[in-house]
């Protein structure tokens, strides 16, 4: 019995041999089921991939009226990024998040003249958020006791039970106003 590799246009070799090498052993098993995972994009003062000034401006403009966000092309997780993960949305230098949302698309390279003109870089990553909830007051960090804590770059990982420490800090905040 002869096995045929099918190899994408551009995938070099060893790649394709390792995707080969995976396709074989999951021959015949059952694809397990994969739960969301879940984010923290940080926004800043002055970023380099948004067209506005402010963090809060950014989050207003991109996030609640567009749905879309701006990833750069080196930013860590991005190729992990799928529909259906959570992500939150803090904002490094007043240490508060401002608000979460659901992808709905992975990061993807959009040469839209819509999209280009939103942000700054051309070169950045597009991700369509779906589900955006913006919280009425920001949530501070240290209000929540959270082992995470922000690491260098535009994105980290969070456990699923510090995100839904800070949803239900989020719609404690709503109830209180």
């Amino acid at each position: 019995m002869t096995t045929k590799i099918f190899v994408r246009p551009g995938l070099k070799i060893y790649q394709a041999k390792k995707e080969s090498a995976y396709a074989a052993s999951i021959v015949g098993k059952e694809e397990p089921v994969l739960e969301a995972k879940h984010y923290v994009f940080y926004l800043s003062d002055d970023s380099g991939f948004s067209l506005q000034s402010t963090a809060v401006e950014t989050f207003n403009f991109l996030v609640r009226e567009k749905s879309v966000w701006p990833f750069g092309p080196r930013t860590f997780y991005r190729k992990r990024l799928k529909p259906g993960d959570r992500v939150l949305f803090y904002v490094v230098k007043s240490k508060q998040f401002l608000g979460a949302a659901t992808l709905k698309t992975g990061a993807f390279y959009d040469r839209s003249r819509e999209f280009r003109q939103l942000v700054r870089d051309p070169n950045s990553y597009r991700i369509n958020l779906e589900s955006v909830l913006s919280f009425e007051t920001p949530i501070l960090r240290k209000a929540l006791n959270l082992s995470w804590i922000p690491r260098q770059g535009g994105c980290s990982a969070i456990t699923r039970k510090e995100f839904e420490t800070v949803l239900e800090a989020g719609y404690e905040a709503r109830k209180e106003a």
